[in-house]
């Protein structure tokens, strides 16, 4: 048998009487500002070159930023890239899954690669 959890207020009141309070989160979406988001010099040379390859070509820059995606997660289980145009703005689809192979949970995302 598991230990009893106590019982937060607001559900003891609208246990009583049926009330209840809306619960609120805070904001979460901070923007950064664009001198955060630009690279320190020592990777600048390697975005940089990066960049250049895909300036005239989205749509492979969009694949590009998929592998990273892929690479850097690790827990991809699966991304489709989609078309290059009347996507919604999201470029890619997947699956990314959240504990073991015996009991996790995969949840969708969705990928934007802005070049």
């Amino acid at each position: 048998m598991f230990p009893a959890v106590p019982e937060p207020d607001v559900l003891k009141v609208w246990r009583r009487t049926g009330a209840y309070t809306p619960l609120k989160a805070e904001v979460a979406i901070r923007h950064r500002k664009v001198e955060d988001q630009v690279p320190v010099e020592s990777n600048h040379r390697k975005i940089s070159s990066w960049w250049l390859t895909f300036k005239n070509d989205e749509v492979c820059f969009e694949r590009s930023a998929g592998r990273i995606c892929e690479m850097m997660l690790g827990n991809v289980t699966h991304l489709e890239i989609t078309r290059a145009s009347r996507d919604g703005g999201r470029d890619g689809m997947g699956k990314y899954r959240l504990g073991g192979l015996g009991n996790g949970v995969d949840v969708e995302f969705a990928l934007e690669a802005k070049c």
